[in-house]
């Protein structure tokens, strides 16, 4: 199952890397889509702002429609080849490093302990490799589901809880 998964995602791979490519070596298609883009953000901005001036606490229908903005100018920010990047590579590697993080427990362990911990504790204590975890911790880390408070030291936020 794993090699039959891992040639599915090697295939969607380098046809979106070659999409990719598409978009990095054609100038005319970039520009378009950086022209189209930009057009956009002073009305996604704006939006955005009045969105948060209007905003109550509390109010979910508002704070979703802020999220929506703010994830429609991201994606207004973003070149083709960004975007499509990040789908190939930070997405699914985010997806495997939560994978096995969860497998070791890590994230209970960083909600259990109320404090700080340093990923030499959390390898001795789950029984991981201390370079591997510390690149799957910073890797989780970039995407707010740990805080780093020291060097290669970490503590549990609202997602980290969620996860454990």
């Amino acid at each position: 199952m794993v090699n039959s998964t891992c040639t599915v995602f090697n295939g969607v791979d380098s046809y979106l890397s070659r999409l990719a490519i598409y978009y990095l070596t054609d100038p005319d298609v970039l520009y378009s889509a950086l022209l189209s883009a930009m057009a956009d953000l002073k009305t996604l901005t704006s939006t955005l702002q009045q969105q948060v001036d209007a905003y109550e606490s509390g109010n979910e229908v508002q704070r979703q429609a802020l999220l929506e903005v703010a994830q429609q100018l991201t994606r207004a920010l973003e070149t083709p080849s960004e975007r499509i990047g990040r789908m190939c590579y930070l997405d699914n590697y985010l997806f495997v490093a939560t994978r096995v993080l969860l497998d070791l427990d890590i994230f209970k362990s960083l909600t259990d302990a109320g404090r700080p911990l340093a990923v030499a504790e959390l390898a001795t204590k789950c029984g991981a490799d201390q370079t591997l975890l510390e690149r799957l911790i910073k890797h989780v880390c970039t995407q707010g589901y740990v805080d780093e408070t020291g060097a290669d030291e970490y503590e549990a936020n609202a997602i980290t809880k969620l996860l454990a």
